[in-house]
């Protein structure tokens, strides 16, 4: 017999995981009622365009978070720095691995983003 626990007591990990797993199991099944019928159906507007709100959401709620979380460590960790050639070497190393791990961030996403091309309607 399997026992399951009450999601309250679930680690973290756990339930991301498991929303992660409904959410794609929800897309790929609405994706695929929907696709072969023309006029798109009211439901399916209607989930597409929450969805759409929701993740626009997420996203801009990660940027007010990620950006100043980033910009604060940088600065706590130039500000222990106390000697003022010490401040130099490590705020030019500092300043290089920002902007390299920017940079091959965005590289990455506009590879896959030209690769995979999301969000692209065959006809």
């Amino acid at each position: 017999m399997v026992c399951f626990k009450p999601i309250h007591s679930m680690p973290i990990h756990f339930k991301i995981f498991i929303a992660l797993l409904l959410s794609f199991a929800i897309g790929l099944i609405s994706n695929l009622q929907a696709s072969h019928l023309d006029p798109l159906p009211d439901w399916f507007i209607v989930l597409s365009e929450t969805c759409n709100f929701l993740g626009t959401l997420f996203l801009n709620g990660l940027k007010m978070i990620v950006i100043p979380l980033v910009m604060t460590s940088i600065l706590c960790g130039v500000a222990r720095i106390g000697a003022e050639k010490d401040f130099g070497r490590l705020g030019g190393k500092t300043i290089f691995f920002y902007a390299l791990t920017g940079l091959l961030a965005v590289s990455t996403g506009l590879m896959f983003v030209n690769l995979l091309e999301p969000g692209k309607v065959d006809e």
